[in-house]
């Protein structure tokens, strides 16, 4: 069953806070991959920018937001 997706998030926008490492890169990528539009909110801009970078080498879309605290 390689290459088969078991759900398609084709269309849909997915917000993934924590995107930028750990837990949150993972499924950032992942989500990616199930063809939805990733935004990925993290409070490190460099990592989020890099997790985005990854995700639109393998042609899909992908938005970064930092989130400075307080």
């Amino acid at each position: 069953m390689e290459g088969m997706s078991f759900f398609d998030l084709s269309g849909k926008v997915i917000v993934v806070t924590g995107g930028g490492r750990g837990l949150g890169k993972t499924m950032a990528l992942a989500l990616a991959d199930a063809g939805a539009y990733t935004v990925i909110v993290d409070i490190l801009i460099s990592q989020a920018k890099e997790v985005a970078k990854e995700i639109l080498q393998k042609s899909k879309r992908s938005f970064v937001i930092c989130i400075r605290g307080f």
